[in-house]
């Protein structure tokens, strides 16, 4: 009996554990005028209750991404690039994978308030 109950505790614990789903998130971010993929770009993970950062990665040259190891619950994903507007999306994950559609990142332009030429009359 004494061998048998810490048998028994192991196999009720490791089942518990096993039954928590880890999950994944995969996409890739592409211009929204060429369709271009965006390399380089940050992707984040945050918790939608708190704002707390889970995860964060970056896009490879294809502009594509996975954050791996995701338990379920609802985020918030950014991503972040150079040149682009700030992208924002709220998710539930639940499955043990989601595959996003191509995310189109729009580009921000750059306004200068003032211009000042200054010139000088050679002596």
């Amino acid at each position: 009996m004494k061998r048998i109950f810490p048998l028994l505790l192991v196999i009720f614990l490791s089942g518990g554990i096993a039954k928590a789903q880890i999950g994944a998130i995969r996409g890739s971010v592409r211009d929204n005028v060429d369709s271009m993929a965006v390399p380089g770009a940050t992707v984040s993970v945050l918790l939608q209750t708190d704002s707390t950062l889970v995860k964060t990665t970056t896009t490879d040259s294809r502009g594509s991404f996975a954050l791996t190891g995701l338990e379920a619950d609802s985020f918030i994903i950014t991503i972040t690039s150079v040149g682009y507007q700030q992208y924002v999306r709220f998710l539930t994950l639940n499955n043990n994978e989601r595959a996003l559609d191509d995310i189109k990142m729009q580009k921000q332009g750059t306004d200068l308030s003032v211009v000042t030429v200054i010139a000088k009359a050679a002596p």
